[in-house]
């Protein structure tokens, strides 16, 4: 073995084997399966943390599962990403001087799989780079032939059994995109903004005030509203008065809609660009005016401010109402605007026609699947919130202004006529039969949401609506966990468990493991605009991908937002070091091991570990069914840092003889197999280097036995070895902590000295011992006392007086400074000012001075503890 483990060189020769040899290629037979589906990334994105995570938690099921004896099949793919990938090849076009709409369709298409051919495969291959034990061989594009297929049979089955209509809606729309948006695809950001608060003249000098943020659209005013109950303006309803500006006359109306709290109580009513306005105009029957471009620009019905943008109309409108007398005044406003995900732009509310899905019957099923337990979510928390969304769902716009993507299978006649089908021959047959010219059709602009394909992958993956009875289908589906983030536990999870049980009435998947969010240690979202996101592939590039799965895994409690320090990537990186290391002690041992009986002390640690590594194994397998990846990653870095090489190999020392080594060596290969899923690049080195596996083999198809639970007694001894192990940990640290040479005297104050039969060989291996005694009586004479349960530890040392005066003194001087210094951090931190007005970032520096000196603190005052009455 090499002396220093070096992950760059050792991980890709494994990657480049694992595809070589399709190690992870799957197949139905006789063994159990054990699917997962991959959350397909964007084709033409690249790696980040939060891809990190989710693939690191996967792998981690799949290798696991394969090392159970199940057939793990887990399906790899990309997502077409309409908007998002779009967006980049009008950028690139622009770039180019060449423009989308005079290019026309089957060039720009031509141009956008060029772009995905070139881009899309890089975030497949750092994927690879971490480790993913994904199926190479059955990856999935959600464009590719038999998925495309998959999308226009759903459309038009959907559309014949009466759940996809076509209307006239009121939509979120990008102006920048100039596409519909789904719900899921706005991000609502605080912007600071006016509260501009404006008069609407009546007859007689009269006038109301009226609150808006958006004064642009008061040229699309055609109503003023209060609530009916609100005896300010009852008398008011049935009035007219002038929209400012102009010369149209609208009504007050009275609607319970009205929030009489905000601003002056007055809704201005402008059905064609607000949702909630819309509703009202349909209750009293107003008419709509429309006053934006689809780039939100100002139209003809805009007047004098045609062509103006939203921003430009906002002030010249504000200037004019000031000359013209009808601005009362304004003041800072701060409210949650709308956002594009993919182009920032500001969304604009519009009336569109559309394609919708009809939610509510597709929503029943998916709120039962959860309720009666055949769909699990975990952190079963999240359930009240899937209920609410389930319960309260609204239609589904499914129809994007775009042309990269699934192209709507829909055909019109002239006069406006539909005809749903799968093929333009199948709509011609229609429309003649219905009386019209075949030759006239022209198929539907628009593509599909992207989500629209995403809520069939479980299904279209194994090409269920190619052939629903083909064997990969019948043997792989219902998948068995999907992971994946809570914020698209209703935009996409629950509409996967809708396809699943309308299309094949089976649930895709048993359980839903929802991570968090990966923030920084400031608990700031990472992001790319904020500079606070490490390239994942720079730390897999410092510290080897398995150092950085364990840092993100040992960093994500379940289902809460996890806070990724870089510094757990360090720990990761020293823990496969150690591991490594541990593993040369072993090769260095065999090299010079030889034949005899086994040391006594040698044999009760083989003993000790021997029960330690059941109870392992139990605590690792039980905590990976629970889905709590954090605890297992913990409990094995103490197990195998703490337990396997600080007590286990450091009681072997100076090397076990030959047979015991060898039950030695078999327990290192029993570790290797718990750690694999979380490391596997480490594990499969040291498993080959220990074995002579053909490179074809891998660790993960290795059986890993079955957890045996301890006996009582077994338990019992476990916990006396722990207790002497405590004792031993608190002896050490006292006598570094006061710089004690020399051989030690051991006194032992205890009422159960039988308990140290068999653990006096822990206490003369690891501390330099002198001499031992027990008895019930204390100590007398100057020593230092450790209490460890019950029993007191006196440990002496031939120090005169003076020096344990010394000693003492200069710990109270240093105590009453750490205390002195609390008090003022305390103060501090408590003072409400200093928390309002303090940036997040000293706050928690503060935070952390305070947790270092309190346990600065701790130490001090065991020290004292332990100096006793000397």
């Amino acid at each position: 073995m090499e002396k220093a483990y070096t992950p760059g060189p050792i991980e890709a020769r494994w990657r480049s084997l694992w595809e070589e040899h399709a190690t992870y290629h799957s197949e139905p037979d006789e063994r159990v399966s054990y699917t997962l589906v991959m959350p397909p990334p964007n084709v033409t994105g690249v790696l980040h943390m939060g891809h990190v995570l989710n693939n690191t938690i996967q792998d981690i099921l799949a290798r696991f599962h394969r090392m159970k004896g199940y057939n793990v099949c887990w399906v790899p793919g990309t997502d077409h990403a309409s908007i998002a990938t779009e967006a980049k090849v009008v950028a690139r076009l622009r770039e180019e001087g060449l423009d989308k709409r005079t290019l026309g369709r089957e060039t720009f298409l031509q141009k956008a799989w060029e772009w995905t051919h070139k881009h899309g495969g890089i975030i497949v291959q750092q994927l690879k780079q971490l480790g993913v034990s994904a199926d190479w061989k059955r990856y999935r594009f959600t464009l590719d032939p038999p998925l495309y297929r998959a999308v226009e049979k759903v459309f038009v089955e959907l559309y014949r059994q009466g759940l996809i209509y076509r209307g006239k809606r009121m939509i979120h729309w990008d102006p920048v995109a100039l596409t519909a948006l789904s719900d899921e695809e706005v991000l609502y950001k605080e912007r600071e903004s006016l509260l501009c608060y404006v008069r609407y003249p009546a007859e007689n000098g009269e006038y109301l005030t009226i609150a808006t943020v958006r004064p642009e659209t008061i040229l699309a005013d055609v109503a003023v509203a209060v609530h009916p109950s609100d005896e300010r303006y009852r008398s008011w309803i049935g009035r007219q008065v002038r929209v400012p500006l102009t010369d149209r006359w609208v009504p007050v109306i009275a609607d319970e809609a009205v929030d009489p709290s905000f601003g002056t109580g007055c809704l201005k009513v402008t059905p064609a660009h607000d949702p909630k306005d819309y509703e009202i105009g349909l209750r009293h029957g107003l008419p709509i005016i429309d006053i934006f471009t689809p780039e939100a620009h100002l139209n003809e019905n805009a007047g004098p401010y045609a062509g103006l943008s939203r921003e430009e109309a906002r002030h010249r409108i504000l200037a004019d109402l000031a000359a013209a007398g009808l601005l009362a005044k304004t003041e800072p406003y701060t409210h949650t605007v709308g956002h594009s995900e993919r182009t920032d732009a500001v969304v604009e509310p519009r009336l569109s026609e559309q394609w919708f899905v009809r939610m509510k019957p597709l929503a029943e099923l998916a709120l039962q699947a959860v309720e009666k337990g055949d769909v699990r979510l975990v952190p079963d928390r999240f359930e009240g919130i899937y209920r609410h969304w389930l319960e309260n769902v609204r239609d589904w716009c499914i129809s994007r202004q775009l042309w990269w993507g699934h192209r709507i299978p829909a055909w019109y006649a002239p006069d406006g006529q539909v005809f749903v089908a799968l093929t333009a021959e199948e709509a011609q047959t229609q429309a003649l039969q219905a009386g019209y010219d075949p030759s006239s059709l022209r198929q539907d602009e628009d593509v599909l949401d992207t989500w629209f394909s995403s809520w069939l992958w479980p299904l279209s993956v194994f090409d269920y609506f190619e052939a629903p009875e083909n064997p990969d289908f019948r043997y792989y589906y219902p998948t068995q966990v999907l992971v994946t983030a809570p914020e698209i536990l209703f935009f996409w999870v629950a509409r996967m468990i809708m396809a699943g049980y309308h299309f094949t009435g089976k649930k895709p998947f048993s359980v839903v493991y929802l991570h968090g969010i990966v923030r920084d240690k400031l608990r700031r979202k990472m992001s790319k605009s904020l500079g606070n996101s490490p390239d994942p592939l720079d730390l897999i590039a410092r510290y080897g991908a398995d150092a950085v799965r364990i840092g993100i895994v040992l960093s994500a409690p379940a289902g809460n937002d996890l806070l990724f320090d870089e510094a757990l990537c360090e720990q990761g990186k020293n823990f496969c070091n150690k591991v490594w290391n541990s593993f040369r002690l072993l090769s260095l041992w065999e090299e010079r091991s030889t034949p005899g009986e086994p040391d006594p002390f040698h044999q009760a640690a083989y003993r000790w570990f021997t029960l330690r590594l059941r109870e392992l194994h139990t605590e690792v397998e039980s905590l990976l069914g629970q889905y709590r990846f954090y605890e297992a990653m913990h409990t094995l870095y103490r197990g195998i840092w703490e337990d396997f090489c600080s007590w286990y190999l450091e009681a072997l020392k100076p090397g076990p003889s030959q047979p015991l080594l060898q039950e030695v060596a078999a327990q290192a290969l029993h570790l290797l197999q718990l750690l694999h899923p979380f490391a596997p690049f480490l594990t499969e080195e040291l498993w080959h280097v220990r074995t002579g596996a053909p490179p074809e083999k891998s660790l993960s198809f290795t059986s890993l036995p079955e957890p045996t639970s301890l006996s009582p007694s077994e338990k019992t001894y476990l916990q006396a070895v722990r207790y002497i192990q405590q004792a031993i940990s608190r002896i050490r640290g006292l006598v570094h902590s006061f710089s004690l040479q020399g051989p030690l005297r051991l006194h032992i104050q205890t009422e159960r000295p039988e308990r140290f039969s068999d653990l006096q060989g822990w206490l003369h291996h690891f501390l330099p011992l002198e001499e031992l005694t027990l008895s019930e009586k204390p100590f007398t004479g100057p020593a230092l006392r450790v209490l460890v349960e019950t029993d007191m530890y006196f440990v002496a040392a031939d120090l005169p007086e003076t020096a344990w005066q010394t000693l003492r003194e200069k710990l109270q001087k240093e105590l009453a400074h750490v205390e002195s210094f609390l008090r003022q951090l305390e103060a501090k931190l408590h003072n409400p000012q200093f928390r309002t007005r303090a940036a997040p970032e000293v706050i928690a520096r503060e935070e952390k001075k305070l947790a270092d000196n309190q346990a600065r603190r701790t130490l001090l005052l065991e020290q004292l503890e332990a100096l006793g009455s000397l």
